[in-house]
């Protein structure tokens, strides 16, 4: 089975207004609460969809909640959400996001680096990746698409000839520099490459697989 065999579909997803609805009682943070209050205003809950995200790229502290609001309705597991929004962690997020906006297409190397050195408590690729994506950036000319654990378990356990080549990435080490290990540059290359095959862009690639690669076999 591969995926070019689901090209009609894959071509006909709306990406843009693939939505979450984000309820204001699983949002209460300390840090950066300011913030959340004005996206909520009286609002018990609000919908948020691919395309207000990326109409709030050159306001970066909104663009950065809405990306973490969409990517996670529920906050999240743990306390990584709240690891991002402590003024440290934003304020290094923010700059970080900044200089990727204003350069636009990275070597992967400089994100590996930034990744290392800058130790952004909660950030992983899961929400780097989000972040990346909506900002349109690309790594190496190949356009950044999400890659969270669900992707990851997808590829890891489906069986589309197109991503054989990806089975065995693990989260731990996408932002690696380590030949023996597939990165998230592969990711990236090898959806890139299916999308350009199917002239689509490689967001329908990656939103496809989410939302059917686990019940396609």
């Amino acid at each position: 089975m591969e995926i070019k065999d689901f090209a009609n579909l894959i071509e006909h997803l709306p990406t843009e207004v693939n939505s979450f609805r984000i309820h204001k009682k699983n949002w209460k943070v300390e840090a950066q609460c300011n913030i959340v209050e004005k996206i909520f205003g009286v609002e018990e809950y609000i919908q948020i969809s691919r395309k207000e995200i990326r109409s709030e790229v050159n306001n970066i502290n909104l663009f950065i909640i809405k990306t973490l609001m969409w990517g996670y309705p529920t906050k999240g597991r743990g306390k990584n959400i709240d690891n991002l929004l402590t003024d440290e962690s934003f304020e290094k997020l923010s700059k970080l996001l900044l200089k990727y906006k204003a350069i636009g297409n990275i070597q992967f190397d400089v994100l590996v680096n930034d990744f290392k050195n800058n130790k952004i408590k909660g950030l992983g690729i899961s929400t780097l990746s989000k972040f990346l994506y909506f900002l349109e950036i690309k790594v190496e000319d190949n356009p950044c698409v999400i890659l969270d654990d669900r992707l990851i378990n997808i590829i890891n356990n489906s069986n589309f000839e197109d991503i054989y080549s990806l089975k065995g990435i693990k989260r731990e080490y996408t932002l690696k520099s380590r030949k023996s290990q597939i990165s998230y540059l592969d990711f990236l290359q090898s959806l890139n490459e299916i999308a350009e095959k199917l002239n689509v862009k490689s967001e329908k690639i990656e939103m496809f697989l989410f939302f059917f690669g686990k019940n396609l076999y």
